[in-house]
């Protein structure tokens, strides 16, 4: 009876419907929004520096906002208490304890590991930047391995999670952490969703535009106005052309001073055109997937075409993304949405991946 259902279910647009019946408590499970608003409030104790948390399924956005919201309050894995065995075991086995704690006492053999999930990654450095993308986009390619042929949207997928991974370390600087995974689809047997998220607790949009200064020039005064401004194709705070050329570059591994505090300093040689937010939502919307992002008081929830926002409790300073996207949509040809010929940097990276050259 519970698959009669289901298989109605799916014929109204079933990835919404998903989302909207963990919302309900109809399928349980904990995503980024549900860490956003109740981590702080409801789940960690300011008094003893100390996180309980409820008995539900954690789903990677969820993990990947507690993971960062762990590391900045420095809670100690003592003060960290699970609802069970079970939750206990599952972020063992994703590697959460060994990540933030450097605690790996896991007993099994991870098997599912780099098929299923692709274990949390702390991006610290820009080696461990490199590679979480490896390592999550060999997890992607392992979550289609089943299928008959590669689905056209895998190589978009794999492009935006790059580009995403990029853009938390330049802008996070070793407060990110970012987690995949498959899970069956409970509105469809035939189908999987891959969910990838990332998380963390660097300058946040508002910040970055304000180091940079750009709120003044663009009439930016809200973490919104902030989160919209970095969502359109092309902005960046840390567009090349945005630059003044009157800053003094130094190498990413100095550490001292090399300027007086009135000089204008760059302090890496990331020129990354901060595609990845734009290309995410084409990839969300092309195919019908979902996405949660969230900065400061704000969070953005989309489904499909449908965009919501949604007031956040406490600021999240940072940035937190949760990208949800259902298999047998990816494997849909939808060609009249491709990404436009003339981005230049796009078409080559696609086509080297096509290639098998990368």
């Amino acid at each position: 009876m519970y698959w009669v259902f289901i298989d109605i279910l799916m014929k109204y647009n079933g990835l919404n419907l998903l989302y909207n019946y963990i919302n309900m408590g109809i399928i349980m499970g904990l995503m980024l929004l549900d860490a956003l608003r109740d981590i702080p409030t409801e789940y960690y104790d300011e008094e003893y520096n100390s996180i309980t948390l409820p008995q539900d399924h954690l789903f990677p956005g969820f993990i990947t906002v507690l993971a960062a919201f762990c590391k900045k309050n420095k809670i100690s894995e003592r003060d960290f208490d699970t609802a069970g065995p079970d939750q206990s075991g599952y972020l063992r086995a994703i590697e959460y304890y060994k990540t933030l704690w450097g605690i790996d006492n896991y007993g099994p053999i991870r098997v599912n590991q780099g098929k299923n999930y692709s274990g949390l990654a702390h991006l610290d450095n820009e080696e461990q930047v490199d590679s979480a993308t490896t390592c999550i986009n060999s997890c992607i390619r392992a979550f289609i391995q089943g299928c008959k042929t590669p689905p056209p949207g895998l190589q978009e997928l794999l492009f935006v999670v790059g580009e995403l991974h990029d853009n938390v370390w330049s802008h996070g600087k070793a407060s990110g952490f970012s987690l995949a995974q498959k899970t069956k689809n409970p509105l469809n047997r035939n189908d999987y969703i891959i969910e990838f998220a990332l998380a963390d607790h660097g300058y946040g949009f508002l910040s970055e535009l304000k180091r940079s200064k750009l709120t003044e020039r663009f009439n930016i005064v809200s973490h919104r106005d902030a989160l919209d401004w970095c969502l359109k194709e092309g902005n960046s705070s840390k567009h090349a052309d945005l630059y003044d050329g009157w800053e003094q570059s130094v190498p990413r591994d100095f550490n001292g001073y090399a300027f007086s505090s009135s000089v204008s300093v760059r302090d890496d040689d990331n020129n990354h055109q901060g595609l990845g937010l734009a290309h995410l939502i084409k990839l969300v919307e092309k195919y019908n997937g979902e996405l949660q992002i969230a900065s400061g008081d704000v969070c953005l929830v989309i489904n499909g075409h449908e965009r919501n926002y949604v007031d956040l409790p406490v600021d999240w300073k940072g940035v937190a993304i949760s990208c949800r996207l259902s298999l047998e949509e990816l494997s849909n040809n939808k060609n009249e949405m491709d990404v436009e010929a003339d981005d230049d940097e796009l078409f080559q990276i696609m086509t080297l991946l096509q290639s098998g050259d990368i």
